[in-house]
This record gives C-alpha cells, structure tokens and sequence, in this order.
C-alpha cells in the first residue's frame, strides 16, 4: 500500500576472480513506526506513557501513605453522605481533624534539625493520636461539639481557597494562619446560629476534601504537598513551604467541589424525606433524637 513500509530485502554478493558466487546474505529491514504512528508514537504512545506514570505512582506508594490514603477515603465517605445523620461519628470526627492538622503542623515545627527516627511513622500516628484525644473530647460537650464540626468545614475552605493559586492565594505565613483562624472561627459560630445547615455543609466539603486527599496519596498528583505546604508554613516555620498547581492539582480540586456538591444534595434529600418533606427543614437540632 503507498505511504506504507514494507520490509526490504537486498542481496549482497562477494565473487571472485573467476565469477563465482562464494557467499551471499540476505539482510531484511522491518520498519517500527507506521505513517499513523500506531507502531510505538502518537496516541499510542502517549496512553502508554500515562499508563506508566500511574503505574510509578502506585509502586511509589508507602505503608504509612496507604494507610492514611485509605483512612480518608473511608472517613471522607461516611462524612459526605452521611454526616448529619450519624451526630456522634461526625463530631469525634471533626475533632480528629481539627487535632490532626494541630498535631501535625505543631510536630513540624518542633522537629530536629536530623529529623525524627522513623519520621514518617511519627508524622503519621503524633497527628492521628492528638486527633483521637481532641475527638474525644468533642463527644463530651455537645455544643462544643458542634462548633468543632463547623470550624472543621472552615478548616477545609481554607485549604481549598489557599490552593487556587500556585505558591499560595496568600503568600505570607502569618497571613495563611490568620485566613485559616478566622475561616474556622466563622464555621464554628454560623453552626451554633444555624446549626443544622451548616452541619450539613461542613460535613459535605470536609468528606469530600477527605475523599480528594485519600486519593492523592496513591495518585501523588500533588494536592496532598500543596495541603501539607500551607501546614508546615505557619509562623514559627523555618521556610515558606510553597506548591506548584499543576493540571493534576486542578483537576483534583474540581473534583473536590463536585463531591462536595453532590454530598450537599444527597444530605439535603435524605433529610428532607426524614421530616417528611418538611420543605422549612427539621425543628430538630444536630444530633437531637425525634
């Protein structure tokens, strides 16, 4: 067929003096690409390229970042679908994540210069432990409880604002601290105002962000750094941590909002098929038994 290569094959021929043949090869040249680009280049290639990325990734994986991986995306689910409706999970769980991103940022900052022995570990289970501590304290005092959920949903639209842009939408620690403070302030108050829709809210975009986060730590597409960056990057850090957004990233963080979206209505519907189609929503508060 024209435009296409076809094997080729030449013959090569030593005589001698006298006209006779003494050896003859044969030598045959096979093409490796096509005029479509099917043989080893275009979209081919590009598939198997990415297929490998993915495949790196996952080998790429650690004991400690599966665990959290799968934790999140578990944790992550049980708030996005069913966070209003299960009060005590909800709020030790709030609490936990509240405790955590304490635990965490303030380990960083407290970490020696050489590190910490098994740093990975500690940096797993410090956080995990203040955050089971912190958790259990919620359950203990209900409207405390309560403003924890909300300033949790804070926390997340924070970390979600902040990673819009590369490097930080603000780029001063003090300035990230502050943002972050005062968005879960705002979330712990509005829960106490208006307590059963902004429970609702806060538990649909922190299961989602939950979701999000537990898949990047198999994925490594970057919104777990760009979230640990503004972290680490409080006062008292040694260094600015900054993050690059990236496609991955952006593509991570839109699926974050459509989780959260879909969460929303998924609570909002079951609720209101809970009051019976009470379209002014539940007298009951967080938590209340009917």
């Amino acid at each position: 067929a024209r435009g296409v290569p076809v094997p080729e094959q030449q013959q090569l021929s030593a005589t001698d003096s006298a006209g006779a043949d003494t050896t003859t090869t044969t030598v045959e040249t096979t093409p490796t690409t096509t005029t479509d680009g099917s043989g080893g280049g275009g979209i081919g290639g590009a598939a198997a390229g990415a297929v490998a990325d993915v495949l790196a990734s996952v080998h790429a994986v650690t004991p400690q970042q599966g665990v959290l991986g799968g934790l999140c995306i578990g944790v992550g689910l049980l708030l996005l679908f069913c966070g209003l409706r299960l009060y005590r999970p909800t709020v030790f769980l709030a609490g936990a994540v509240l405790g955590s991103a304490a635990g965490y940022a303030a380990l960083v900052r407290l970490r020696p210069s050489s590190g910490y022995a098994n740093e990975d570990t500690v940096l797993l289970l410090g956080p995990l432990a203040v955050g089971v501590v912190v958790g259990g304290f919620f359950l203990c005092m209900r409207r405390l409880a309560v403003c924890g959920v909300g300033a949790a949903g804070g926390f997340v639209v924070a970390m979600f604002v902040l990673g819009l842009r590369t490097g930080g939408a603000i780029s001063s620690g003090w300035g990230r601290t502050v943002f972050v403070v005062v968005l879960c302030a705002v979330g712990g108050v509005a829960a106490l105002a208006v307590e059963k829709h902004v429970v609702l809210v806060a538990t649909s975009v922190t299961g989602a962000y939950g979701v999000v986060f537990g898949i990047d730590c198999f994925a490594h597409a970057g919104f777990v750094e760009a979230s640990k960056s503004f972290v680490e990057s409080g006062p008292g850090a040694a260094e600015l941590a900054e993050f690059t957004v990236s496609a991955k990233v952006v593509a991570l963080v839109v699926g974050f909002a459509v989780l959260a979206l879909i969460g929303a209505v998924v609570q909002y519907r079951t609720a209101w098929r809970r009051d019976g189609g009470n379209r002014g929503g539940s007298q009951r508060g967080f938590g209340e038994k009917d």
